[in-house]
């Protein structure tokens, strides 16, 4: 109890206090100085968050030990100061000041967290220099440095050098894997795994989770584990499950799940987690959600509350979502940025910046969120300028909102150029980095910056992805090198929806309209189920096939089949379809039937389909329909 009165004296004192007065509080009793009080005060400090009076202490002791030096590179870590953590642990070296398993640990984790891998290097050396190698601490920091990196070979070969691997050690290899999202190596080491706690049984699931093909493996998996018995799912493993029924939309497994969740006693967890929330929301059940939530403590169910927010969001009620942020008793950054988020999706910029610029202290994660907002909302020049302001402190999202607030504004050379940048710089790529540039240089046509791009991505985690190997397809198909975008999707083992759809259209767009209908019927048969988009993709194809059965037939059984409502969109390409068979009637009555209001798109195909006899002809069609004709677009066919 005296310690903790000594340290708040300290924190009151410290801010009206002059440096030499603050050396007076650190002594003790005796007048003495106190290097184990000085530490506790820096450690009380930086866990406040405030790091001045914790670097003021630190300026202000005669005396430091290694643990004073640990205490403030770990603050900075902690608190997202990379910078000034890497300043100071060259500040720590310089002073030939000796490190330990923490330092080596913490310094590791910090270029993990910054992406710098020539930093985590260094440090790898001045490692083997100090014979630190075998702490499992070091062992453990070192492989997390290399998988945040995308540095996996280093890790894997640094791994095969450790003869004596304790439990610590295989996790932390099966962690390395996941974390570039490297499934079938992450199987591979967790079944040699002598044994595998918890944790390890989570990280599987949590990495299937991750990607929309390895949701079913994440669900056999979990029920593997429950088979099993080796280990107990906790709440943790539960909520990765309950994110899969999400992504799934298995309403009724992740009933089954939350029954699971009461037995075991996590309900409490895993809602205030707010993965059950999560579930129910994008289930659309908000009944339910609301329900769950009103039983919550509301001060202990900030993530409850930022996933029912997110889900007022989605189903389009503001009013709610405001409400609920509003009367919060406690925000943390995500509530902030769901809301900023929330507003941009509803055209109201100037209340995201409202939201912005009401921030206690503006985050990275907030900066990118605002930076995406603009850009969203077509303000890339305030998006440029945010970008700009955040200066050292970028990360990959950073960057990559950027790119894609440029390709998403049509401004495909300023995509190409930060990339380059990016590039030149050394700064980690994601799947959204490689899938939004090789979009730019597929809208541009350039096919040698899209080809020297795929080379870039051929060296990373991310060259099978399927985000990245969708974004190829389509470019190679969009310049011309149609060759090679079958070989990107022969070489994919589990394409998605995305996929298949990227290369219909390829082909369609290659007039090979009866081989888009059969990738379309394997696409059946593999067991995934046709979009909106697909089904625009197969009704092209079938339009420069002629196969005017198979596109009347697909359009008849859009809803019933695959609960797809039938859009301007695939309405002009039947028409289409149908009117180069010159079947016109039946184009114009599919047109009436379906009472959508018509775009100039779909104006144009019905009139050039039509062929109709005389003009007053076409006139008294566009009459009777409500089409109007706009200036400079003639109705004479």
């Amino acid at each position: 109890m005296r310690k903790l009165q000594y340290l708040s004296v300290i924190k009151k004192k410290a801010a009206e206090t002059s440096k030499s007065k603050l050396e007076h509080l650190l002594c003790n009793a005796t007048g003495e100085f106190d290097v184990v009080s000085a530490n506790k005060s820096l450690t009380f400090y930086s866990q406040s968050g405030d790091l001045q009076h914790a670097r003021e202490v630190f300026d202000t002791m005669p005396q430091r030990s290694i643990v004073t030096w640990n205490a403030m590179i770990a603050a900075y870590s902690n608190w997202n100061m990379i910078s000034e953590a890497f300043q100071f642990i060259t500040f720590m070296h310089s002073s030939n000041v000796q490190f330990n398993d923490v330092t080596f640990s913490t310094s590791l984790r910090v270029c993990g967290r910054a992406l710098s891998s020539m930093s985590g290097k260094l440090i790898h050396v001045l490692v083997l220099k100090s014979g630190h190698l075998f702490f499992k601490l070091v062992g453990s920091a070192l492989l997390y440095m290399y998988a945040k990196c995308c540095e996996i070979e280093d890790g894997k070969l640094m791994f095969n050098e450790l003869h004596h691997r304790n439990e610590f050690l295989w996790s932390s290899m099966l962690l390395c894997y996941v974390e570039c999202n490297l499934m079938a190596e992450a199987y591979y080491v967790f079944v040699k795994m002598p044994k595998r706690s918890v944790v390890d049984w989570t990280a599987m699931i949590s990495g299937y989770a991750k990607s929309p093909n390895g949701y079913r493996n994440a669900l056999k998996l979990f029920e593997m584990m429950r088979m099993d018995g080796e280990a107990v799912p906790n709440e943790f493993t539960l909520d990765c499950v309950l994110r899969v029924c999400c992504a799934m939309g298995h309403f009724s497994i992740g009933c089954a799940v939350h029954c699971f969740l009461v037995k075991s006693g996590y309900e409490h967890e895993c809602s205030r987690s707010g993965a059950l929330i999560s579930f129910y929301c994008s289930c659309g059940s908000m009944h339910d959600a609301e329900r769950l939530y009103e039983q919550m403590d509301k001060n202990q169910s900030l993530s409850a509350s930022n996933e029912l927010i997110g889900g007022h969001l989605k189903s389009g009620d503001i009013q709610k979502a405001e409400s609920i942020f509003r009367n919060m008793p406690e925000k943390d950054a995500a509530s902030y940025n769901i809301m900023i988020k929330g507003y941009a999706m509803v055209s109201r910029l100037s209340d995201s910046e409202m939201v912005f610029l009401d921030l206690p202290i503006t985050t990275l994660s907030s900066l990118n969120t605002m930076i995406s907002a603009y850009a969203n909302s077509g303000e890339i020049g305030k998006a440029l300028e945010l970008f700009e302001a955040a200066k050292g402190e970028k990360d990959p999202i950073t960057w990559n909102s950027m790119i894609s607030g440029y390709v998403r504004n049509h401004e495909y050379e300023n995509a190409i150029r930060l990339y380059s940048a990016m590039h030149r710089l050394s700064v980690c790529k994601t799947s959204s980095t490689y899938s939004s540039v090789i979009h730019a240089c597929a809208s541009l046509g350039t096919l040698k910056q899209g080809q020297l791009i795929h080379a870039h991505s051929e060296k990373t985690p991310y060259s099978s992805d399927v985000h990245v190997a969708t974004a190829l397809i389509d470019m190679y198909s969009k310049c011309g090198s149609f060759e090679d975008s079958r070989e990107v999707f022969r070489c994919l083992t589990s394409p998605n929806v995305a996929t298949w759809t990227a290369m219909i259209n390829g082909y369609a767009h290659h007039g090979l309209g009866s081989d888009a209908i059969s990738a379309f019927k394997l696409m059946l048969h593999s067991g995934i189920k046709p979009n909106a988009a697909t089904l625009v993709a197969v009704l092209s194809a079938c339009v420069h096939s002629g196969d005017t059965e198979m596109g009347v037939r697909l359009f008849r059984w859009m809803s019933q089949e695959y609960g797809i409502s039938s859009s301007v969109e695939h309405v002009t390409r039947l028409v289409d379809l149908l009117g180069r068979e010159g079947m016109v009637h039946e184009a114009e009555k599919v047109v009436r039937k379906m009472g959508i209001v018509a775009d100039r798109i779909l104006v144009a195909s019905l009139m050039n389909a039509g062929r109709f006899p005389t003009e007053e002809t076409t006139r008294m069609v566009r009459r009777e329909m409500g089409f109007k004709k706009d200036p400079g677009f003639s109705w004479i066919c």
